[in-house]
């Protein structure tokens, strides 16, 4: 009874240090740490958020591998990156197939070396109605935007426990705390990243497996053409932001080690959406209407969504 007693006054005394500690990052951010010499992967690279991640990434001195099922367009995200002084390597893959992944990573491991970050960004989105999601697009979502995010860790992840060193970034979405009908497929996929990203950093951490950190992004609605024509009735509460805002603060909680970033920041919301009624919650997502008039017509002009 006693060492219950002693171990509850340690959780919630470690709990009160952990509450300090977070309210020091709020008003004293946190120093970015360098990445200068690590070996980058960034999936979806040839266009949008991947490249002008990788960009980044290598301008803070990271060697890149740049990963896409576009050739032509991955081989012009290097040029971009040589172009600038930095170091780049292209490689093509289809990540809804298992082979290519394995192929792929034992082909960088003999020709790149050991990959200590990897930034699971690519996806695909198909933007229609429940009933009209047919098997073949569920699949690609999923194999896509979550399936390939397993087998890719699952080849990194052991050189860097070796090493107790790395970091793994995945794009979630602002729809992995919520969903939009017309992305219930995309939507249900991004909630599973931010399972397996949450499961991934507890498991790490219960391993002492410290030095692997993670982080995972979730942006709304971005104008990099991913989704057509994106609009929301609320830019306050689910804006639509230019891809180079969304990139920059991905980019600053990877290197101040933040296992989550919300952008916008919507802690608030996520409280309030746990303790008022559904109804409330379903009138201000009614309010926000999130819509998508080039590929989903008839659902953004539906007043009741």
């Amino acid at each position: 009874m006693l060492k219950k007693l002693t171990d509850i006054c340690v959780l919630v005394f470690n709990i009160f240090l952990a509450i300090i500690r977070a309210i020091i990052k709020i008003v004293w951010s946190p120093t970015e740490k360098s990445i200068h010499g690590e070996v980058a992967l960034v999936t979806g690279a040839g266009h949008g958020m991947g490249r002008l991640l990788a960009v980044k990434l290598a301008r803070l001195g990271a060697k890149v591998i740049v990963v896409d099922i576009n050739r032509s367009t991955n081989f012009e995200t290097a040029e971009i990156i040589e172009g600038s002084g930095g170091t780049a390597y292209s490689y093509t893959c289809d990540l809804s197939k298992a082979d290519e992944i394995k192929n792929l990573a034992k082909t960088i491991k003999e020709e790149v070396g050991e990959v200590t970050m990897l930034i699971n960004n690519a996806g695909v989105v198909f933007n229609t109605d429940f009933l009209s999601l047919t098997d073949e697009m569920v699949t690609t979502t999923f194999n896509v935007n979550v399936i390939s995010h397993f087998r890719l860790i699952r080849e990194f992840l052991p050189d860097m426990k070796r090493k107790n060193h790395g970091h793994i970034i995945a794009m979630a979405s602002i729809s992995s705390g919520t969903a939009a009908p017309g992305f219930i497929d995309y939507s249900s996929s991004k909630h599973a990243v931010a399972g397996l990203m949450d499961g991934l950093r507890r498991e790490l951490r219960w391993e002492g497996k410290n030095g692997i950190k993670t982080t995972y992004a979730c942006p709304p609605f971005v104008t990099t053409g991913f989704v057509k024509n994106p609009q929301t009735n609320s830019s306050l509460m689910c804006p639509v932001l230019p891809p180079e805002k969304v990139v920059d603060e991905i980019m600053h909680a990877v290197l101040i080690e933040q296992p989550r970033v919300d952008i916008p920041p919507i802690g608030p919301a996520m409280l309030l959406k746990a303790i008022l009624p559904d109804e409330v919650i379903e009138l201000v997502f009614d309010f926000i209407k999130p819509t998508c008039k080039i590929l989903f017509p008839k659902m953004s002009e539906n007043k009741k969504l």
